[in-house]
């Protein structure tokens, strides 16, 4: 049985970039932008015809943003916070794709009043040995560009 320290340095080498080269993440924030301002999230439900790949992501969504004080309310219930300031409220969308080789999470922050695009995170994730993994690691990565903003 070979141990790692018998595997040649550059071998490795190749191996821990073939690893990295395999995940990318992006995060996008428009100028100005101040998350401190809102205090409410509607979580758009955004599902699309293979709906199975985005299993969980909404309640994981939903768990970050709790995490960070904010209150999560229903994108029908929003009609009835008549008290509640439009500019008070984020939606968030999120969309997930996976192909065999990769799987893509996007999450996007919108505000409520203007539609504007605040911030606009991706994360991706494709070893190719498991979808699910990949759907998972592409999830934690976005969510993970998400919270970088929501930090105070």
């Amino acid at each position: 049985m070979r141990r790692i320290e018998n595997v040649p340095k550059f071998g490795f080498l190749l191996i821990v970039i073939a690893i990295c080269g395999c995940t990318s993440s992006r995060l996008a924030v428009a100028l100005n932008v101040d998350l401190s301002a809102y205090e409410y999230v509607v979580i758009s439900k955004t599902y699309v015809a293979d709906s199975a790949e985005m299993f969980g992501l909404e309640v994981e969504i939903g768990n970050l943003f709790l995490k960070y004080g904010y209150r999560i309310i229903g994108d029908k219930e929003v009609k009835l916070f008549s008290q509640i300031e439009p500019q008070k409220i984020l939606v968030v969308q999120y969309a997930m794709s996976s192909i065999p080789e990769e799987s893509v999470c996007t999450i996007v922050l919108d505000d409520f009043s203007t539609g504007r695009t605040l911030v606009s995170a991706r994360g991706a994730f494709g070893m190719g040995w498991n979808m699910d993994g990949d759907r998972e690691g592409a999830m934690k990565r976005a969510m993970r560009q998400i919270e970088q903003v929501l930090k105070p």
